[in-house]
């Protein structure tokens, strides 16, 4: 999932997806996006734009009561500010990786998830 609005962001997220994987933009802007023609019938992923979720309440009580199920599905986990170890991860393709799950900071305590959502989905920006 690419939430920056950076071309260049999603454009690697194509690069770097799996085979048969999927790429969801959430991120919004007006630049232009340049993608290999290849890259999406080669490697058979499927691109999707959202960027918005009526069900994100639901789909999150989903997973939090079904923890069980999906924790198997995620191999490796980082910190925030270990992205650089993901994304080194990502690249190596030496080990099985499933999911990588990002450990995001708390937000601040007056915010709401709703609100913490959306911030980071503006890039941090207020």
């Amino acid at each position: 999932m690419d939430a920056t609005g950076a071309p260049a962001s999603l454009a690697t997220a194509v690069d770097l997806v799996a085979p048969a994987g999927r790429v969801v933009a959430v991120g919004i802007s007006d630049r232009e996006l340049t993608l290999s023609m290849r890259s999406l019938p080669i490697k058979e992923i499927d691109l999707l734009g959202s960027r918005n979720s009526l069900h994100l309440d639901d789909a999150l009580a989903l997973l939090d009561r079904n923890q069980d199920a999906c924790r198997p599905l995620i191999t490796h986990r980082f910190g925030f500010d270990e992205l650089d170890g993901a994304f080194r991860l990502l690249r190596d393709r030496t080990q099985r990786v499933g999911k990588i799950a990002v450990d995001l900071p708390a937000a601040a305590p007056d915010r709401s998830a709703r609100d913490a959502t959306a911030l980071c989905a503006r890039g941090g920006r207020s």
